[in-house]
């Protein structure tokens, strides 16, 4: 077991992943998380409520572990990910955090003309099956923080990341709405677990959106 000394002993580089988890969490609550999910980096994408209701750890130190690597993705974000220019970047972003999900959530990147992220927020959050799209408040949000183009983004529980018809529709619409009010929608990108999916990529938005006006980049 990894202890505290010899976290200040050897420093953090000496230790594995799994050690890391076990000092955040302790012992018991880390063995079985790792049982539970395989590793800390599958550990790291669940929600809390999740890992919650994995026996013997506990709200406190669910909220703790969550918490952790929540900050360290904020972190990331913050000096490695300040621009997006891809689907992969995308994934990156929103994947940790909303790839494995059990419930639909809606997110969305408004970006300036460079692809810089002015800001990344929760748009909406559904069941398991469905969640709203608001292509409304995703315009007006782009409006309200001067953004030139944005992405969303949006998990399927059930691990299939295809559009569904829905899925397809409703991002036409956005595109529709968003030309009007100049704002370009570069992408549309489904996360299923590991597995994703970007539309723009494949070719499924309008003319004036995603790939044919660069500089978004395919995979």
């Amino acid at each position: 077991m990894t202890t505290p000394s010899d976290y200040l002993r050897l420093g953090p580089d000496e230790l594995g992943t799994d050690d890391l988890l076990h000092l955040v969490a302790g012992r018991h609550a880390a063995r079985k998380l790792i049982e539970a999910y395989g590793d800390a980096r599958s550990v790291s994408r669940q929600s809390a409520a999740a890992l919650a209701n994995v026996a013997g750890c506990g709200v406190t130190t669910a909220a703790r572990i969550h918490a952790g690597f929540e900050l360290a993705r904020r972190l990331h974000r913050h000096q490695a990910r300040p621009h997006v220019a891809r689907a992969h970047d995308v994934v990156d972003w929103f994947g940790p955090r909303i790839g494995n999900l059990p419930h639909e959530e809606l997110h969305a990147l408004y970006l300036c003309s460079r692809g810089r992220v002015l800001r990344s927020g929760l748009v909406t959050r559904g069941s398991a099956e469905h969640t709203i799209f608001d292509v409304a408040g995703l315009v007006g949000e782009a409006l309200r923080t001067g953004s030139k183009s944005l992405v969303v983004a949006h998990n399927h529980p059930s691990g299939d990341p295809e559009p569904s018809a829905d899925d397809l529709s409703v991002t036409h619409r956005l595109c529709q709405v968003a030309e009007i009010a100049g704002i370009r929608v570069l992408d549309h990108v489904v996360l299923a677990g590991d597995a994703w999916s970007s539309m723009a990529s494949r070719g499924q938005l309008p003319a004036a959106h995603g790939l044919a006006r660069g500089p978004w980049v395919t995979p």
